[in-house]
């Protein structure tokens, strides 16, 4: 197992191996072909998000199997420690035109932002932004996590008008003891 040092931020490029890559792909395919998702716009304080539907997919609820394999790969690869944290797993479809403003949360959280586009053109936008010392731009490429905690400033760029959906699996990981109905379900 490689060791996983989180300072601030973390950038993983061809995060998945080609098992679970294969089966988040197939997971995204089949969340879009039935519809299985929800608007996330009820989530977020108004200045936060789009109003341009960000569309979200519960893999706990929809597929907790594969809730469980991605959890145990991230345990693995990282070396992270759920046991004592909830962990919240979600696919995102920024539908076009969609963007997330700068914000920071405030709970003690660490995020991750995964990538599950097979290309992504950077003139379609949908950049991860943050601030650390300076402002940065992360282009979505196929297979790349960022891992990240909540006092670092992040936003999603507005993707133009006809690209394809972004699409990204949104891990957030937060202590047992946090009010986490608040926070998922506003």
């Amino acid at each position: 197992m490689e060791e996983w040092i989180f300072t601030v931020i973390d950038i993983t490029e061809n995060y998945f191996n080609k098992e679970i890559w294969e089966e988040v792909k197939l997971e995204v395919y089949k969340c879009a072909s039935e519809h299985k998702f929800g608007v996330s716009n009820f989530l977020y304080p108004e200045n936060i998000i789009s109003p341009i539907p960000i569309l979200i997919y519960d893999i706990q609820f929809n597929n907790p199997e594969l809730f469980q394999k991605l959890c145990d790969y991230d345990v693995d690869k990282m070396g992270v420690n759920y046991s004592d944290k909830f962990v919240h797993k979600v696919i995102r479809f920024f539908s076009p035109g969609s963007y997330m403003n700068e914000s920071v949360d405030s709970n003690e959280s660490e995020f991750y932002t995964h990538f599950l586009n097979e290309k992504w053109n950077e003139d379609w936008g949908g950049f991860f932004t943050y601030k650390n010392d300076s402002y940065h731009s992360i282009l979505p490429e196929s297979n790349k996590l960022i891992k990240y905690d909540y006092s670092i400033p992040n936003q999603v760029t507005p993707t133009i008008n006809n690209p394809p959906m972004l699409i990204t699996l949104q891990t957030t990981v937060t202590s047992k003891n946090f009010d986490n109905t608040d926070f998922f379900f506003g």
